[in-house]
């Protein structure tokens, strides 16, 4: 029996035992003695205190109440913290000996391991909003709650991204802290599981006009089943000539990450992977021309708002010679679907 329904229990006998005194010593009766009710005014009606078992509940409910009631702005302020990007604020929320452990079972214990894991949330969410749906709360002991939820992250272009978990937190020092938090298995997500991964990049769906290095024009596109991501470019080079390039986008499910493949109208091609840091999408590319050089170069997708993006590549190099960087920022044309 949990402590909270010792505490009722406690509570109904003692009403019981109070309703038992007061029979015994009504009137001024003694044990062993016989209410002489020859005294008793016939006119004046006879009275008695009853309790009401419902009172008593609520009487037993209240503080609880007032716990959750805690315990839910406890939540609201670590993800106002967390949106402040308060490094500081969202490790207190955790105990000295808390643990972390992630969907594929990895664990972080303790407070600094912890707050370590956050900061690089933090960078990886940079312009992102959390917000957290409780969907229970079960009281395991007055000092000690197991909560389930479903935090929501959307990005600054729109896009959110659910997931589920489920929480202990304990009371200390009059203030509620995180023990322990476990993700929980993505509940089975519509559609294809390469489109779920694929879109946070639907921002880049549609006609964009690149101005910087060259005349350069992108169309985005879904492939049918909204399963790849493709990318065609023509540069227009100063002496009049076009170069085209086309570059699928989709989801590896055996490395688990974004990867494109590009394929240039000189008959060069390349492969890339996709990370995520914020509002900017990392790609590390390694490629042949058609001369037969290695290329290789670091890429950046950043976005700015929902009509500009800004794309950089750094560190090129053909066969490790050293070549310029290049800079290009894309205004929208026209939408896509």
């Amino acid at each position: 029996m949990t402590s909270r329904n010792w505490t009722v229990a406690t509570v109904l006998a003692a009403v019981l035992a109070g309703l038992a005194l007061f029979s015994t010593f009504r009137a001024g009766a003694y044990p062993g003695e016989q209410q002489d009710s020859s005294n008793r005014d016939p006119q004046k009606p006879r009275t008695a205190k009853t309790e009401d078992p419902q009172v008593a509940r609520k009487e037993t409910a209240f503080p609880r109440r007032a716990e959750e009631q805690g315990l839910r702005k406890a939540v609201e302020d670590y993800c106002a913290s967390f949106n402040k990007a308060d490094l500081d604020a969202v490790a207190s929320f955790w105990t000295q000996d808390a643990e972390y452990v992630s969907e594929e079972g990895k664990a972080s214990r303790g407070r600094e391991a912890i707050r370590q894991l956050m900061k690089k949330a933090m960078d990886d969410n940079k312009g992102s909003k959390q917000s957290i749906k409780i969907r229970g709360i079960r009281f395991i002991k007055p000092d000690v709650a197991a909560e389930e939820g479903t935090v929501f992250m959307t990005s600054p272009e729109g896009n959110v991204e659910p997931g589920r978990y489920s929480a202990i937190w304990v009371k200390q020092e009059g203030k509620w802290r995180i023990n322990c938090v476990r993700d929980l298995p993505a509940a089975q997500e519509e559609g294809p599981t390469a489109f779920n991964k694929l879109r946070p990049l639907a921002w880049m769906v549609g006609e964009w006009q690149g101005k910087g290095n060259g005349d350069v024009r992108m169309t985005c596109r879904w492939a049918p089943n909204q399963t790849f991501l493709l990318l065609d470019f023509t540069i227009k080079r100063p002496d009049g000539a076009q170069h085209h390039a086309a570059e699928r986008i989709g989801w590896d499910p055996h490395a688990e990450t974004l990867r494109s493949w590009l394929f240039d109208s000189s008959g060069g091609f390349g492969q890339r992977a996709w990370a995520r840091q914020g509002n900017t999408w990392r790609i590390e590319s390694e490629g042949v021309l058609s001369d037969g050089r290695v290329l290789t170069a670091s890429h950046t997708w950043t976005y700015v708002d929902d009509n500009t993006i800004e794309w950089a590549s750094t560190n090129r190099a053909a066969d490790e010679a050293p070549l310029p960087d290049l800079n290009v920022t894309f205004v929208r044309q026209t939408k896509g679907r």
